[in-house]
């Protein structure tokens, strides 16, 4: 934490319980192969599959799933087991080597116990410990109060640069401008082409009429 003078980021994911059950289904995933011995197999396109949308009440909104698979999806990449077991477990990242931090007790046996947080791969390469300190739990407390502290300070702040990016992300008018113009075009070329084939039905051979009809409709279009 840059409050403490030592290079780690604090991450703290939205969305991390696992209990979700969306409002659609998809059936038949699974066929019936034999009736008679009740034998299954998973579906790979033998038999039609059947999305169905909105088929049971939600136990959580459809946002607070999607954020849910997000962060089982993060946690399969990570492709270890993810620690829960306090507000900081995989949030503080070593500026070092990237790894985690992780807590560790000192002398757990004797009046002087204390929990401190160092890097996970601390010393996982013999000879060459990485060179991030360790920071004993208050410090890590302290300091992630502190950071939260001058966060609500500039709060005002940062509540109007995070409006003003949603607004500019959300300002679709010179897309939908874009859109228009092009759905203009290709009604007017279809226009043109339509015009052609009603002028080259009216014809009865296809010769030098036919190019010239096709010139005067599509001007900008060469044989």
């Amino acid at each position: 934490m840059n409050t403490l003078g030592v290079r780690c980021t604090v991450i703290f994911a939205v969305g991390t319980t696992v209990l979700c059950i969306k409002i659609s289904a998809l059936c038949q995933k699974t066929f019936t192969v034999d009736f008679l011995q009740k034998k299954k197999k998973a579906n790979e396109g033998e038999v039609p599959q059947y999305y169905v949308e909105n088929s049971h009440l939600a136990i959580v909104t459809e946002e607070v799933f999607d954020l849910v698979q997000h962060e089982l999806r993060r946690r399969q990449q990570k492709g270890r087991h993810t620690s829960a077991a306090s507000i900081f477990s995989n949030r503080i990242v070593c500026g070092e080597c990237g790894a985690y931090y992780g807590s560790k007790v000192w002398h757990s046996t004797d009046a002087y116990r204390s929990r401190i947080w160092r890097c996970n791969r601390k010393y996982e390469t013999k000879g060459s410990p990485c060179p991030s300190p360790h920071l004993r739990e208050e410090e890590l407390q302290n300091g992630f109060l502190k950071a939260i502290n001058q966060v609500i300070q500039k709060k005002e702040e940062i509540i109007e640069a995070c409006s003003q990016a949603l607004r500019t992300l959300n300002d679709t008018r010179s897309l939908d401008q874009k859109v228009a113009r092009l759905q203009e075009e290709q009604d007017m070329v279809y226009g043109k082409i339509e015009s052609l084939i009603r002028e080259m039905r009216r014809w009865p051979r296809i010769g030098k009429s036919t190019t010239g009809a096709w010139k005067r409709c599509m001007p900008g279009v060469t044989s």
